[in-house]
């Protein structure tokens, strides 16, 4: 399975409308990123109708173990960003 980059992301979108500048896409994909961003910071939960919602979980701290040695290692707390497909978007991929 081939990967799809923001390069060809934008490339996709310049070449669907034609009036769309490569360097104006670039711009539009980057304020998208950074809203997304703000709203994780911010509220915790990004949810765009049809495509999905991006949420906020809290990692508790842990102990692990490294994989070379066994010897136990301290994982501090952490945030990780998760994704929830929409139903439109599920459907389509399924359908």
């Amino acid at each position: 399975m081939k990967k799809m980059t923001k390069a060809d992301l934008v490339e996709h979108i310049a070449s669907q409308h034609k009036k769309f500048k490569k360097r104006w896409t670039r711009q539009v994909l980057d304020a998208f990123y950074d809203a997304v961003i703000w709203g994780l910071r911010r509220r915790g939960r990004v949810e765009l109708r049809n495509f999905g919602v991006f949420y906020v979980v809290e990692l508790p701290a842990r102990v692990g173990r490294n994989p070379k040695t066994g010897e136990s290692v301290d994982i501090p707390a952490s945030r990780h960003v998760r994704f929830k497909m929409g139903k439109q978007m599920r459907e389509e991929l399924n359908g």
